[in-house]
């Protein structure tokens, strides 16, 4: 039976929204391909957590546990999952989520077993031979582009986390449900990676992924004062701050801020894009059916095909008669 397998990420006692994702739409491919659906997990203390799996249609969970998992080493956890492949077998297709940790493992893995690894998809299909299609962006998020890996196995792939259109009303719990323990051997303390210090860095106060309002900034924003003025005007919207790369090349906005195919996918009932061109790289990163707003002294910016209202005009005239009209409107509900 052929095998699809899925590495399944946790933060903090829960499974990541990406991982949740992932597995539902493995699950739809693991039933095209009539196979299984295993979730590899290491970790430290998850056991607790398992059960869960199995409501997204999980049949197997190959679980290495040891306090060597509590935090990612990239050399303990390929050693993890090449040694569980020795004992299980290649599967067809292995699929991580785009995050830090599966950027990093992904290709770590594939090569050493000698395949490819697409990474950032934002969509999996299957063709009429049963591989693996992974479309992902290209030419520079002019086109979208299919990866295919018809000779060698596994087929590696890398999703990026909010892309895959999925509803768990639409997966059954999985009628069998089996975990397999691994003990992997632990590195010796003169290992070449080693873990000297953690840092928990503070959350934001809005999630830019659950965000209900967004308000992001481009190249066009110009410098810090003006991106002082886009923050002001999401402080005063309740929104959470997207930016595009420039603007986090530029050091106005953290990487962790980045909207699209490099960063993050956003489902916000109001987007409002300032001084954003509307390259594919950055759009492609926002999702859903909620009304998008752009504002651009360019008339001819893509982005105003995009977007259903747009404001050609200099956004430092805009957006300031926009924050006092909001902070007016405030102090009347109040």
């Amino acid at each position: 039976m052929k095998q699809i397998w899925v590495y399944a990420e946790q933060q903090l006692g829960r499974w990541t929204d990406a991982t949740r994702d992932l597995l539902l739409a493995a699950r739809k491919l693991a039933d095209r391909l009539q196979g299984e659906l295993v979730a590899v997990v290491c970790g430290w203390e998850v056991s607790s957590l398992l059960p869960e799996l199995q409501q997204w249609g999980v049949q197997r969970v190959l679980l290495a546990e040891s306090d060597a998992f509590r935090f990612y080493n990239p050399l303990a956890f390929t050693e993890a999952l090449m040694q569980m492949m020795d004992r299980f077998g290649c599967p067809e297709i292995l699929l991580f989520s785009a995050t830090y940790l599966g950027r990093d493992l992904a290709p770590a893995v594939a090569a050493r077993l000698g395949t490819g690894c697409a990474a950032d998809c934002c969509a999996l299909d299957l063709d009429a031979e049963g591989n693996l299609l992974q479309i992902v962006p290209g030419l520079g998020g002019t086109i979208f582009a299919t990866i295919v890996t018809p000779n060698h196995r596994p087929q590696v792939a890398t999703v990026k986390p909010g892309m895959l259109e999925v509803d768990s009303k639409d997966i059954n719990a999985a009628s069998s449900f089996e975990v397999a323990k691994v003990e992997i051997p632990v590195l010796p303390a003169s290992s070449a990676v080693q873990l000297r210090e953690t840092r928990q860095k503070p959350p934001r106060k809005a999630a830019l992924e659950t965000a209900q309002r967004v308000v992001a900034g481009g190249a066009g924003i110009g410098g810090k004062e003006g991106w002082a003025l886009l923050e002001e005007l999401a402080a005063v919207m309740e929104a959470a701050v997207g930016a595009t790369r420039p603007a986090v090349d530029e050091g106005w906005a953290e990487h962790d801020q980045m909207i699209g195919q490099s960063g993050k996918t956003v489902r916000p009932e109001l987007y409002v894009g300032i001084g954003i061109s509307g390259d594919m790289m950055h759009t492609v990163g926002i999702k859903g059916k909620g009304i998008r707003v752009a504002i651009n002294q360019d008339p001819k910016a893509p982005i105003f095909k995009q977007v259903d209202y747009g404001i050609v005009a200099d956004y430092q005239e805009i957006v300031p008669v926009l924050i006092e009209e909001l902070k007016k409107r405030k102090s009347i509900v109040r």
